[in-house]
């Protein structure tokens, strides 16, 4: 408990965003979780939340987020941080009770939404930009001749960039070492590293790419 004193002291002179949020954290230390909420961040079911590394929740906002947009992360299924992570500011994790959605390292921006029925799977040392949405489930039934089942999961690799205002549906993969151009909407698993993918629907428009 004394290293997590000194933990919460250090992250307090970091960010003074209120006094409620070190008792926050010491209450969450207590419980076995890492996390540095903001006081605009609601967290349910964290109890369902699993993070080897503190967990930053709402705290970062670039100056684009209001002070006051509420953060979601409601955890009604399995929520596992591997390591060190950022949840932006205005961000919504909604996690569904039979779902389980696993992140590495990384941060993901403020603003972006995940809804998750099925399956997520983020890699290590991957950045999500602002605005973005991951959704792995239809929510209605779309039928047609010819029409072929599909894996619902939402896959994205190691060091993997994706841009501003980025789809990911069900069924899509970003494998290791890729960016995804803002705007794009990925609606299916792409098999080559280290490629720019745009486009909607999106499609690999360069290859032997990399970031920094």
């Amino acid at each position: 408990m004394l290293a997590a004193l000194r933990q919460c002291v250090r992250l307090w002179r970091a960010d003074r965003a209120a006094a409620s949020t070190p008792l926050r954290y010491l209450y969450h230390c207590a419980a076995g979780r890492q996390i540095w909420a903001h006081p605009h961040a609601s967290l349910t079911r964290a109890s369902n939340i699993a993070n080897h590394g503190l967990l930053m929740v709402g705290t970062d906002y670039y100056g684009f987020a209001h002070d006051r947009k509420l953060t979601l992360v409601r955890a009604n299924g399995l929520l596992t941080f591997r390591g060190p992570y950022s949840i932006g500011r205005g961000c919504c994790l909604n996690i569904g009770s039979q779902a389980e959605a696993t992140f590495g390292t990384g941060y993901v921006n403020p603003n972006t939404t995940f809804v998750i029925k099925h399956r997520l799977t983020v890699g290590d040392d991957t950045a999500i930009s602002w605005n973005c949405m991951f959704v792995d489930a239809d929510w209605h039934e779309l039928t047609y001749d010819g029409r072929r089942p599909k894996d619902s999961a939402i896959t994205v690799g190691d060091r993997v960039w994706i841009g501003c205002n980025t789809t990911l549906l069900a069924g899509a993969a970003v494998p290791n070492g890729c960016v995804v151009g803002a705007g794009s909407v990925v609606t299916r698993a792409f098999a080559e590293p280290n490629t720019l993918i745009a486009s909607n629907p999106a499609r690999v428009v360069r290859t032997g790419v990399s970031w920094t």
